[in-house]
């Protein structure tokens, strides 16, 4: 039963039962809000956020390939689905030039890793 005409490709018996959208915020940084991801999924899923895309640049440029991975491992036991971006440019300008200073560098090598991964 339900609203209008149509045919799913699964059809779920949903009496007495509510059915509520979530949002999912399409570009995000975790690592900017200063919280843990078991803390951040804690602040946004209580509120509706049921899945975000993060880009993970700023964890990525402190400590690389590694830190994604910690962010993706610690996601995992969270209700909040985390889909991860392969960051673009780590680090952001030149360290020649001094304007920041990055603790690893993702290259090409690196982001044929990252896509490999869940």
């Amino acid at each position: 039963m339900g609203l209008g005409r149509y045919e799913g490709r699964k059809e779920i018996d949903a009496k007495d039962n509510y059915a509520a959208p979530g949002l999912i915020e399409g570009h995000t940084h975790i690592e900017m809000s200063m919280l843990s991801v078991s803390e951040f999924a804690r602040a946004v899923v209580s509120r509706g956020t049921t899945a975000v895309v993060v880009d993970p640049h700023e964890i990525a440029n402190v400590l690389g390939v590694e830190g994604i991975r910690a962010i993706l491992e610690e996601a995992k036991a969270t209700p909040l689905k985390v889909f991860c971006m392969a960051p673009s440019c780590v680090p952001s300008t030149d360290p020649a030039l001094g304007l920041e200073t990055p603790g690893a560098m993702i290259g090409h090598e690196e982001i044929k890793e990252l896509l490999q991964m869940e």
